[in-house]
């Protein structure tokens, strides 16, 4: 399979999934803050932007999650956990 970004040449060379793990832990935190501040009010323009940013954290997750699984097993990632 082609790999056309910079992201997916470290994401096919992560067979450990260090990088993975790094950039999802990193991803969620920002979306959690992100979130928290949705949980206080906000105007309006305000809130909808945060809206956008913590469900481009959250697809940002996905699209790690699913470029790290096309060049690897899932087995890889529990080994490399250990």
């Amino acid at each position: 399979m082609a790999r056309i970004t910079y992201l997916e040449d470290a994401l096919f060379a992560d067979t450990q999934g260090i990088l993975r793990r790094h950039l999802l832990d990193s991803l969620r935190q920002a979306e959690a803050r992100v979130r928290g501040q949705l949980r206080q009010p906000q105007p309006a323009a305000r809130f909808q932007a945060l809206e956008q940013c913590a469900n481009a954290c959250a697809s940002a997750a996905q699209v790690i999650e699913i470029l790290w699984g096309r060049y690897h097993s899932p087995m890889q990632d529990i080994r490399g956990a250990r």
